[in-house]
């Protein structure tokens, strides 16, 4: 699988319909597909709204949905610093196996903080892949 097949970008209010598709088949992955309660409106006010919650990454392979990173952020007591949670990593079934065919584990970097850095690994190749929409801001936490 090429690197150039693999696209990763930040995720915009357009895509609240993909985030819960991929959402809800995470819950179908987990053995939970009725747990689910969020709607896009959610998605949209609590992603992309005035009371902002979290982040989101969107991995789309050779023009396909593939995955999603869902972040928010928290605080460390014990290092006194603000930082990101990793709530939910999810690569699609399809992005899994053909993934396979390929031996080469990536780490999901990007321009996101040194924090999301550390926290984001997959089997998705993304070096320097994500862009970030130019109305994005991770200062707006």
């Amino acid at each position: 699988m090429a690197v150039s097949n693999i696209k990763i970008r930040f995720a915009t209010a357009e895509d609240t319909g993909l985030l819960l598709r991929l959402i809800r088949e995470l819950a179908a992955y987990e053995r939970a597909p009725n747990a689910v309660v969020a709607t896009e409106e959610d998605l949209r006010r609590y992603g992309f709204g005035l009371e902002r919650q979290f982040e989101a990454l969107l991995a789309f392979l050779s023009g396909e949905p593939a995955g999603l990173a869902l972040f928010h952020p928290r605080f460390s007591t014990w290092l006194g610093r603000p930082g990101v949670y990793l709530e939910d990593l999810f690569v699609t079934q399809a992005a899994l196996l053909r993934g396979k065919q390929d031996e080469k584990t990536y780490c999901l970097t990007g321009e996101c903080s040194p924090d999301v850095k550390r926290c984001l690994t997959a089997r998705v190749p993304v070096a320097s892949l994500i862009s970030r929409p130019s109305h994005s801001s991770p200062s707006q936490f």
